[in-house]
């Protein structure tokens, strides 16, 4: 009877211990799935940026694009590009965003999908982001043998019935116009440029319709765009980083002109440029194009229209600039008091800063050191530092004991750290310490 009981008993930890493996086995099952999702997403986000990258000539490494497992199978390619005639519904009067980011992203998958899976019977087709209310799709063709007409006509074809898909499923207007045909990456900015100024040039001056894809001319050759003025250039992004307003609004008034007046550069292309500079403007300063709602909203059809907007876009800054130095300041000065309270944190860094505080990671980056002199990361160091030396002098805590308690995760860092900055190691620091300032 005894054994018998042993037995059962026996066999119930058997089943338990069975049923424990099994739901480890599930668990480890369901997470490498969800880390699969996560991986495709990942690809998927490089892809697109991999894409939007190498229309701006900007190619990354080859090697890079291998270990995606994704890869181009010709040489031929076309770019098209996308306006998305919603600008009124995007914006309101004041310029203001109507939609959350996560309504926009959306809206902006599902054009994405459409047009992706529209195209796939033709060519490989990706979309990537240009801006707010634009996108490129690049079109890998399968091969240069099939007759050029016939191909060039099923992508427009194909264009168009994403575009009227869209419309009648989400309410949405688009208008498209495409590249000619070209051969290697290299040529892909130039396309990019092509199809831009196409679309800018038909739709803009009203030559078409409101909606579709813009006719293409039967032949056709990429213009080569003269190169802009690399001094008035260089002397503008060192305005704008000295937050010079005054002459980098004149050195973009000049190059401006130079682009208009330029033989061989479409008015279209210049203006391009122009808003080209604009961005980067913005972006050295933590802004986007939507936080001054103007810039999508006033019309740039002629000379006079862009010079009345880059009068009316520094005049923003300059206010912007004025008004918000002293909140700067006290956003800055938040951060360091974060920064002081939370050193022992192991997770300090750049980004879950720039998360706390909702800054983008360049401007924070650079604003801190501009405002604290000293970079963030030296920052974190120091404040790390000060109080790992407050312990070695006042407490008898061991070393492995001291690194863990001001927030570093390995004693190998905050050995070379320690060394870096103090110019001797821990253990040296507590047999001859120094006085010590923050």
């Amino acid at each position: 009877m005894s054994s018998l009981l042993s037995n059962s008993s026996r066999k119930e930890n058997y089943t338990g211990l069975a049923n424990q493996v099994k739901d480890q086995i599930d668990s480890l099952f369901s997470l490498l799935a969800q880390q699969e999702v996560e991986l495709q997403l990942v690809k998927e986000k490089f892809r697109r940026a991999n894409i939007e990258v190498t229309l701006y000539g900007k190619l990354p490494p080859p090697d890079e694009t291998a270990v995606f497992g994704f890869s181009y199978d010709t040489d031929y390619f076309l770019v098209a590009t996308l306006e998305l005639l919603i600008r009124e519904q995007l914006f309101r009067a004041d310029g203001t965003n109507r939609f959350s980011q996560d309504e926009v992203d959306f809206m902006k998958t599902a054009i994405y999908n459409v047009f992706e899976t529209a195209l796939g019977p033709y060519c490989i087709a990706s979309c990537c982001e240009s801006d707010l209310t634009f996108a490129n799709i690049l079109i890998n063709l399968p091969d240069a043998d099939q007759a050029e007409e016939q191909m060039l006509s099923a992508i427009d074809g194909a264009m168009q019935s994403a575009i009227d898909i869209v419309q009648k499923n989400y309410g949405i207007t688009l208008v498209a116009a495409r590249s000619p045909i070209v051969v290697g990456h290299s040529s892909l900015p130039a396309a990019r440029n092509t199809a831009y100024n196409r679309l800018m040039e038909k739709y803009r001056l009203n030559q078409i319709a409101n909606t579709g894809v813009v006719p293409s001319p039967s032949t056709e050759r990429l213009p080569t765009a003269p190169q802009p003025n690399a001094r008035l250039e260089k002397q503008y992004y060192q305005y704008i980083l000295s937050r010079d307003l005054g002459m980098a609004k004149e050195a973009l008034r000049a190059l401006t002109a130079e682009d208009i007046a330029a033989d061989g550069l479409s008015f279209e292309h210049a203006r391009l440029r122009f808003m080209n500079h604009v961005e980067s403007l913005l972006n050295i300063f933590g802004l986007a194009a939507s936080d001054i709602g103007f810039l999508y909203m006033r019309p740039m059809e002629t000379e006079a229209n862009i010079y009345q907007l880059l009068d009316d876009l520094f005049a923003d800054m300059e206010v912007r600039i004025s008004t918000g130095e002293q909140a700067l300041q006290t956003k800055i000065q938040s951060v360091a008091a974060y920064i002081r309270g939370h050193y022992t944190d192991c997770n300090l860094c750049l980004a879950m800063l720039c998360d706390q505080f909702q800054i983008n990671q360049s401007h924070l980056s650079r604003t801190f050191k501009s405002v604290m002199q000293v970079g963030i990361l030296d920052y974190i160091h120091t404040q790390r530092l000060l109080h790992a030396k407050d312990l070695l002098v006042h407490t008898a805590q061991n070393i492995d004991t001291i690194w863990q308690a001001v927030g570093y995760t390995n004693r190998r860092t905050f050995n070379r750290t320690f060394r870096k900055m103090e110019g001797m190691s821990a253990s040296e620091y507590r047999k001859h310490p120094r006085p010590t300032s923050e």
